[in-house]
């Protein structure tokens, strides 16, 4: 549950980018919502394109979180994963290397 959450973050992470890529070059076609807003109070793009930019930054920054999903690396693939570079958290638990160990050597 823990890794599908994480996976589903960074999925909202890449879709922030594409966002905001879309919005510096300009295509809000695929925001049909927005044009009609724009359309609607008459405002131009340009005035409002900052502050989208800006907020779509913040979320992106939000939602990095390589450095958890490489620290959930061992809950992923279990069977294929170094014991010596498990996060600090799980090396402090006592016997928990070993354990590990043993559930990647167990051939039943």
């Amino acid at each position: 549950m823990l890794v599908h959450v994480s996976e589903k973050l960074l999925v909202f992470r890449e879709k922030f980018r594409l966002w905001k890529r879309t919005i510096e070059s300009q295509k809000t076609a695929s925001f049909p919502v927005f044009n009609q807003f724009l359309e609607d109070i008459e405002v131009c793009f340009d005035d409002v394109q900052l502050v989208i930019n800006k907020h779509l930054a913040s979320l992106i920054q939000q939602f990095d979180y390589p450095k958890k999903a490489k620290e959930l690396e061992w809950v992923r693939n279990p069977f294929a994963f170094d014991v010596d570079t498990l996060p600090e958290s799980c090396q402090t638990i006592s016997g928990f290397q070993e354990e590990f160990i043993d559930i990647q050597c167990d051939s039943l």
